[in-house]
């Protein structure tokens, strides 16, 4: 019962952890994508 547990707890960092990474990385992302898009906007 102690390990299950353990695993549930771990399972729940990690979960945590994606939720909290996933819209910095989407973020970053769009950032990347409106500095490479921005220059070709403004040269066409």
């Amino acid at each position: 019962m102690n390990i299950l547990s353990h695993h549930i707890s771990s399972f729940n960092k990690a979960s945590l952890m994606s939720i909290t990474y996933i819209p910095v990385h989407i973020r970053s992302i769009s950032n990347n994508f409106t500095f490479i898009i921005m220059p070709i906007l403004g040269l066409s």
